[in-house]
C-alpha cells in the first residue's frame, strides 16, 4: 500500500496516540563507544583539554593519532571512532554537532582514506593464521573457567574472518548447523566448533 493511501486511512487521533520510538544502542555499540571514550579521555588528558563538548579540531588530532601512531585502519576510524565521537558529544551535551563541525570530521575521514589508499597492504596488522591461533589457545591458562569459550571465539574469528568485538556478542543460540536445527549447550559438550571445522 502506498504511503499516501495508508496515511489517509489513519486518523489524527491514531497518530497522536503513537509513542515515540526510544532509540537504544546495542551492547556491542555501547562497548565500542566506551572504548573510544576511554581513549579520547586519555588523549585529552595528555594535552590538558576537556573532552566535551567535542572540539572538532582536537578530535581531528585524535583521529590522526589513531591513524598515524596506533595504525588503526580507515574502516575502524570511519565506522567506529568518528561515529562514537559524534554520539558521545550528543550524550554529554544533549545536542548534535553542527553541520560545520560534521564537515570538519568528514574532511578528517577523507584524509584518513587518502592515507589508507597510499599505504601499502604490507603495513599494518596481518591476518591471523591457524598456527598463530593454536599457539594463543595453547597458552590460555588451563585453570581458566572460560578457556573453552575463549578458544571457540578465537577459532570462530579465524574461520569466519570476524573481528573480536563482533564475535564476542555471538551466543550459542545464534549458531545453526547444516540441517537448520539449533545447537543447544548440552549437544556441544566442548565440541562447539566441530560444525565449523568439518
Amino acid at each position: 500500500m502506498k504511503f499516501a493511501a495508508l496515511l489517509e486511512q489513519t486518523s489524527q487521533e491514531d497518530i497522536e496516540r503513537m509513542e515515540m520510538v526510544q532509540f537504544e544502542y546495542s551492547k556491542n555499540t555501547i562497548r565500542k563507544h566506551k572504548w573510544v571514550k576511554d581513549m579520547y579521555q586519555l588523549f585529552c588528558d595528555k594535552i590538558s583539554r576537556i573532552p566535551y563538548p567535542l572540539d572538532v579540531n582536537i578530535a581531528c588530532k585524535f583521529i590522526t593519532f589513531c591513524n598515524d601512531k596506533k595504525k588503526y585502519s580507515s574502516g575502524s576510524i570511519n565506522n567506529i571512532i568518528i561515529p562514537a565521537l559524534r554520539a558521545l558529544h550528543r550524550e554529554f551535551t544533549g545536542t548534535p554537532l553542527t553541520r560545520k563541525e560534521n564537515q570538519v570530521l568528514l574532511d578528517s575521514s577523507r584524509a584518513v582514506n587518502r592515507v589508507a589508499a597510499k599505504t601499502s597492504t604490507s603495513e599494518g596488522k596481518a591476518p591471523a593464521i591457524l598456527v598463530d591461533v593454536m599457539f594463543i589457545i595453547q597458552n590460555i591458562p588451563q585453570g581458566l573457567t572460560t578457556r573453552d569459550e575463549e578458544a571457540s571465539l578465537y577459532l570462530f574469528g579465524l574461520y569466519t574472518g570476524s573481528r573480536s568485538v563482533t564475535v564476542a556478542e555471538i551466543t550459542i543460540k545464534d549458531i545453526r548447523i547444516s540441517n537448520n536445527q539449533r545447537i543447544t549447550r548440552s549437544q556441544t559438550q566442548g565440541k562447539f566448533f566441530y560444525c565449523f571445522l568439518t
